[in-house]
């Protein structure tokens, strides 16, 4: 359906960014209920803005990545348009249930399974006007990994992760960092995955993951791992590693999604399983960094009184904004 441009709030008049960071959200420990605030679905895909221009369309990972090739049905579709645009987004890839599978995104090469699809939560631009002061509109939650709650009045600041946006996970799921394996005991393979995230910019190592891998999983993450073997750890908390066989560490350029439980240890540790769910291309290593949920006094203040933390935040700060033709 053609979108009337007449109905689009007229933003700031400004030139098509190239290339937008996308705003993040802040984690939150319960859901809440407040009329100041929108409710949308959490996806479990990948993040990509899709940049379009003269019926040329560019899709662009967080990392910068350019991603029209690998989906070219969501771009031959938005390439349909009949407005320049840049849109904030999702890809996933639908299975038979309807439901988001990241497993079946990351295998997707158009002859797989599933259903590939493309949800636009936000319009940042579009023809010849910066909208990311616009309201933003209201999305029905269908409850898939999480939702994502935005005050209505708060504004697009990309690469910022803002308490004006909030987001309550369903399943916990985590991006972390691969930062060694334990050998098999052939020596071809391995059994458990060491990873971490990034803290203040010190690497640390969280725990450790040994579920969840098909055999072409580890045949394609050992031929990866074997090429990235480090003699010396890189994290900061090495005696925090609790394992009893060997351990072998790697250079910190993998990142990987994985599932992992609510509850926590009496030392605040993650309880076992952690789930392998897929390799994250589309993120650099330096980004996977701790979250740190709202303190519950800030974050009470924020729901229930309606003031935004982010309020006074100026347009420009903290994005990064390329201009001109593709």
């Amino acid at each position: 359906m053609p979108v009337k441009t007449k109905s689009v709030p007229k933003g700031v008049k400004a030139p098509l960014p190239l290339r937008i960071e996308p705003m993040l959200c802040s984690l939150i420990e319960k859901p809440f209920n407040n009329e100041e605030w929108w409710y949308e679905v959490k996806w479990d895909g990948y993040r990509v803005t899709a940049h379009i221009q003269k019926k040329k369309v560019a899709l662009r990972t967080r990392k910068g990545l350019d991603y029209s090739k690998r989906y070219p049905p969501v771009a031959k579709s938005l390439s349909k348009l009949k407005h320049d645009a840049v849109l904030d987004g999702e890809v996933v890839v639908l299975n038979d249930e309807g439901k988001h599978d990241f497993h079946l995104l990351q295998n997707y090469n158009g002859t797989g399974g599933g259903t590939l699809a493309y949800y636009v939560f936000d319009i940042l631009w579009m023809d010849g006007y910066d909208l990311m002061i616009a309201l933003f509109e209201q999305c029905q939650v269908f409850g898939f990994e999480g939702i994502v709650c935005k005050r209505k009045d708060s504004i697009y600041v990309p690469n910022k992760r803002s308490n004006d946006w909030r987001k309550l996970k369903h399943k916990m799921i985590e991006e972390y960092v691969i930062i060694g394996y334990v050998p098999s005991e052939s020596g071809k393979s391995f059994k458990t995955l060491l990873v971490g995230k990034y803290d203040d910019d010190k690497l640390k190592y969280i725990h450790h993951s040994g579920g969840g891998y098909t055999d072409e999983d580890k045949k394609i993450l050992f031929s990866r791992l074997k090429k990235i073997v480090t003699k010396k750890s890189l994290v900061v908390n090495e005696s925090d590693v609790e394992l009893d066989d060997p351990h072998v560490w790697v250079k910190p350029e993998m990142v990987a999604q994985f599932e992992k439980s609510r509850k926590l240890t009496g030392s605040g540790k993650i309880r076992h399983p952690v789930i392998f769910l897929g390799l994250r291309e589309d993120k650099d290593p330096e980004d996977v960094v701790k979250e740190t949920r709202l303190e519950k006094k800030e974050e009470t203040a924020v729901v229930n009184k309606g003031e935004s933390v982010d309020a006074k935040n100026k347009m420009g700060e903290g994005k990064e904004i390329r201009t001109g033709q593709y």
